[in-house]
């Protein structure tokens, strides 16, 4: 479970920094996830994670929570490799 709200956390960060379109599924943004990191993804209806994210800027710019700070920091991982690769 612990899984998920990480990449929950890196959703709300990409919406956060506009990186990402609030109207993209949860199901979507996984299946865009694996396949950049070249994974397959499966479905499991077992394990859902509502998709419904609360933007608040100016907290995530400036939240200590460590879970926030590790989206950050993989945020920016993924912007300087795609600028990289562009």
């Amino acid at each position: 479970m612990e899984h998920e709200y990480e990449t929950a956390y890196i959703k709300a960060a990409l919406l956060r920094t506009n990186h990402l379109d609030s109207k993209t599924s949860f199901a979507t943004f996984l299946r865009a996830v694996n396949h950049f990191s070249g994974r397959e993804y499966k479905y499991d209806p077992g394990q859902r994670v509502d998709s419904f994210i609360t933007i608040n800027h100016k907290e995530f710019s400036v939240s200590s929570s460590s879970k926030w700070q590790r989206a950050r920091r993989i945020i920016s991982g993924l912007i300087e490799k795609f600028r990289r690769k562009s």
